[in-house]
């Protein structure tokens, strides 16, 4: 991982524990001077927008291997936990972001979630998933369940190697249906 990268994933981290850090927290956060981190970013918007750039490109990079083999959706659904909960403060701060800050990322991130709710009724609809739940609710419970396993990894509470096993097994037993 370059420094850039290193960087940007802190300031990610940062910034989906706390969306209206300060820029003096994330100077802190990223490991340089508020100086250095404005020389860098030039502001804010620039800092959201690069970093908001970036996890989009880790979290396409995460899941785009993700049904290409024709896995079933339980199977699917056990790769996406396990791709996004490593990358959990990225998909938490990109659902902090305004859309209105880069609306190309904007619809790229919404894209990305379109496609979740869109797995979310074609899994209902084979009888995978328990149909009389709206899809919403069933993406906001992953969402809030991807951001779980990866702060109960982040503050020692979770290993790694099983915070997404965990994720998985909360949302199986809340909406799955194995019959």
């Amino acid at each position: 991982m370059s420094q850039d990268e290193a960087v940007l994933r802190r300031l990610s981290e940062a910034l989906s524990a706390n969306p209206s850090a300060e820029m003096t927290e994330l100077a802190r956060a990223a490991g340089m001077s508020r100086a250095t981190l404005h020389r860098r970013f030039g502001n804010r918007t620039a800092l959201l927008s690069t970093t908001a750039r970036f996890a989009v490109g880790v979290l396409a990079e995460a899941v785009a291997p993700i049904g290409e083999d024709g896995e079933e959706h339980r199977e699917v659904f056990v790769q996406l936990f396990d791709a996004l909960v490593h990358v959990g403060p990225m998909y938490r701060f990109l659902g902090h972001v305004d859309p209105n800050l880069d609306p190309g990322l904007s619809t790229q991130f919404g894209q990305m979630r379109a496609e979740l709710v869109a797995l979310i009724v074609e899994a209902q609809e084979a009888g995978v998933l328990r149909a009389p739940m709206s899809a919403w609710w069933v993406s906001e419970l992953f969402d809030s369940l991807v951001w779980m396993a990866w702060a109960g990894i982040a503050n020692g509470e979770l290993a790694r190697n099983h915070a997404a096993a965990q994720a998985f097994d909360t949302f199986w037993r809340a909406v799955g249906h194995d019959g």
